[in-house]
């Protein structure tokens, strides 16, 4: 806990929304992180709630260097 495996795929899903702005295509990058967590669950690696840990450990990240960025 928490699930770095579906933490990674997150940020970079979040990066690729950010990068395809224009593209409503964008939103299809949340697949991978959902297929990351699908597969780390499947191989019983991990549980689902590892997974949103992961999720919330980039959020919380992310939300840190924009407060210190200004």
């Amino acid at each position: 806990m928490p699930s770095m495996h579906v933490g990674y795929t997150f940020m970079f899903a979040l990066t690729l929304i950010m990068v395809l702005r224009p593209s409503p295509w964008r939103w299809l990058a949340l697949l991978w992180p959902a297929w990351m967590l699908f597969t780390v669950m499947a191989t019983a690696n991990h549980w689902w709630l590892d997974g949103v840990g992961g999720a919330t450990t980039v959020l919380l990240g992310l939300l840190l260097v924009s407060r210190l960025a200004g």
